[in-house]
Formats: structure tokens, sequence, C-alpha cells
């Protein structure tokens, strides 16, 4: 089942790329994917799920979960986030740099995309859990920084073309909105405080 979505996904990406997104009809996807429309339809209740789909927001959940709780929470859910980018195998990262790249200079796809974050940025939260108004909202404000850092950063790798690495432009995101997650930069950062 996961392997006829992803190929469903697939073959449309490949269609969105070379005659648009408009212009494309399910009909050519099922073609293309050697599946009937009605497989489509299975899979995908509409053209912007098969275009935005993927499977980042169980897989997150469950890191999330998993995670000890010794850091603050945006350098938590930084860290997962980070972590998730450098782990992503060619494939995904190709697929993820097709969406992107789709979703840039598609208006109903980013109008999609934003809603599909809110999703997301509700349910990290959640899973971060808390039964304090305080934490909740602490932890749903953590979360939703942290997802707009790693967006601009994957929005500029695609814009780019792909010439820049992903996870380095993911980790100047994060260190921009105060997480802790090392790199080269804090440290250049700690050498200029040192030097002034």
């Amino acid at each position: 089942m996961a392997r006829t979505k992803a190929e469903i996904q697939r073959c449309a990406l490949k269609l969105f790329r070379k005659q648009g997104f408009e212009e494309t009809t399910v009909i050519q996807i099922a073609a293309a994917a050697e599946v009937s429309p009605m497989t489509v339809f299975r899979y995908f209740a509409t053209k912007e799920d098969i275009a935005l789909w993927d499977d980042f927001d169980q897989a997150l959940v469950a890191e999330i979960r998993r995670a000890p709780r010794n850091k603050d929470v945006i350098t938590l859910v930084a860290t997962v986030l980070l972590t998730s980018l450098t782990e992503t195998g060619e494939e995904a990262r190709m697929a993820m740099f097709a969406r992107l790249e789709l979703a840039a200079r598609t208006p109903a796809l980013r109008a999609r995309g934003l809603d599909n974050l809110y999703q997301t940025q509700q349910i990290v939260a959640s899973a971060l859990g808390s039964a304090n108004r305080t934490d909740q909202l602490r932890n749903s404000v953590a979360v939703g920084a942290c997802l707009a850092a790693v967006s601009a950063a994957l929005f500029q790798w695609a814009m780019g073309q792909g010439k820049d690495d992903p996870v380095a432009l993911a980790r100047e995101a994060f260190i921009v909105i105060g997480a802790n997650v090392g790199g080269h930069h804090n440290e250049r950062r700690k050498t200029r405080q040192r030097r002034s």
C-alpha cells in the first residue's frame, strides 16, 4: 500500500514538473502510475494531497515521544527535526525537494502547505504533553517556531535549485530562533564574543 501511494506521488510530481500543477489531471496521474483513477482517489482525496503528502508527522511524533526531556522545548524539537532531516535517505530527500520546489511556485499548494504546518504544530505540541495551559502555549509556540525555521530553510534549499546543504541551512535557521543545536555557526559566534 505505502509503495503504491509513493509511486502515485512520484509519477504525479514528474507530471506536475513537466506540464504544471493545474494542467495535470488525475486521469493522467493514474495512467502514469499504471493504476485506475479510483485507486488514486483511494489514497489521495485531492490533487493537493498528492503533491504534498509525506509521512513526516507520525515519524516526528514518535521521535518526540522517545526524546529525553533534558533540553528546553525549542532545542528538543529542533534536535529531533535536524536528526530526522540528517537521516533522510537520498530518494526521500529528492522527493522532498520536488514537493517544495512545486509548492514554491504554486499558490494553491503554498496555502495548503500552511494548513499542513498548522496541523503538524498541533500534533507535535500535543505529543509534548502537558496539563498546564501555560506549558501548552509554550510548547505550541516552540513547535511553531521550529517548524517555521525548518520550512524557511528547506524553501531556500528548493529555490536555490538544491545547491545548498539542507541540513546546514536548517541548523542555521534553528540557531536564529535560539535552539542549542551546536555546529560551526555557534562556534563562530562564541569566538566573536570572546574577541569583543
